[in-house]
C-alpha cells in the first residue's frame, strides 16, 4: 500500500487484461529495471556538502533501440506482453548544467564511483506498483493528460515552450520564498541568481512570442 499510495490493485489488473487493438500493437518489448544513484549537493553556495541515495528506476524499451520510454501514463494492456530485464550496475554522479543564461555553458559530469548492486524482490514489485499507480487510476491518468495538453497549448499561445513557461513560474515562486527569508549571504546570492534566471527566461519567451506570431512555427515538431 505504501508503494501504491493506497490505490487498489484490481483496477490495474483489469486494465492490463483489456485486449490490444490489432492496428495498434504494443511497441514496448521489455521493461528494464535499473539502479539510479543520486548525489545531491545540499549547499548551493560555498564548500559542497554531498548526500547520496539510490533507487530503482523502470523504463520501457524496444529491442535494438537505445531509447527509454516511461509508461506511467500508458494503458497497461500495451505492456502486458513485455518481458523483464535487470541492469544491476549503479553509478553515483552529478551533472552540472551551468547557468541557463550562460551561452557557453556545457554539462560537466563528475562520477564519484561505480559498482554492482543486487536487486531484491521488494525492489521489483515495489517499483512496478509505484510506476503504474503514479498518476492514479485510468480516469485520473486521462484527466492528467488532458490538463497537460491544455497547459502546453496555453504556453504556446502565450509564447515560449511549456518547459520554459513552467521554469519561469517556479523561479518566480522561489524568488518570493527567498525574499521572505532572514537576511544572509546565501539569501543575497540566491536572489541575485533567481533574478538573472527570471530576466533570461522572460527575454527568451518574448523572443518566441515574436517568432510564433510572425511565422508558421511548428511547435509540435
Amino acid at each position: 500500500m505504501a508503494y501504491s499510495r493506497g490505490f487498489k490493485i484490481d483496477p490495474y489488473y483489469q486494465e492490463m487484461m483489456e485486449p490490444i487493438e490489432k492496428d495498434n500493437p504494443s511497441k514496448i518489448d521489455y521493461l528494464e529495471f535499473s539502479w539510479s544513484g543520486d548525489v545531491d549537493n545540499l549547499k548551493e553556495f560555498g564548500k559542497p556538502k554531498y548526500e547520496m541515495s539510490d533507487y530503482v528506476h523502470i523504463t520501457g524499451k524496444i529491442n535494438n533501440n537505445k531509447e527509454r520510454y516511461g509508461f506511467a501514463l500508458s494503458s497497461l494492456n500495451e505492456i502486458k506482453d513485455a518481458t523483464f530485464k535487470l541492469d544491476n550496475t549503479i553509478e553515483f554522479k552529478t551533472i552540472d548544467f551551468g547557468e541557463i543564461w550562460d551561452e557557453n555553458r556545457k554539462p560537466v559530469t563528475k562520477i564519484f564511483f561505480k559498482g554492482i548492486k543486487a536487486f531484491v524482490f521488494e525492489n521489483i514489485i515495489g517499483t512496478f506498483i509505484n510506476e503504474i499507480t503514479f498518476y492514479g487510476y485510468k480516469e485520473h491518468k486521462t484527466k492528467f493528460i488532458e490538463e497537460l495538453d491544455k497547459s502546453r497549448e496555453e504556453s504556446k499561445l502565450g509564447g515560449g515552450t511549456f518547459h520554459q513557461v513552467m521554469q519561469l513560474k517556479w523561479s518566480k515562486e522561489s524568488l518570493i520564498r527567498w525574499q521572505n527569508k532572514k537576511d544572509s549571504k546565501n539569501k543575497t546570492l540566491k536572489i541575485e541568481k533567481l533574478e538573472k534566471e527570471i530576466r533570461f527566461l522572460e527575454m527568451e519567451i518574448e523572443k518566441l512570442k515574436i517568432e510564433y506570431k510572425d511565422s508558421n512555427h511548428n511547435w509540435d515538431a
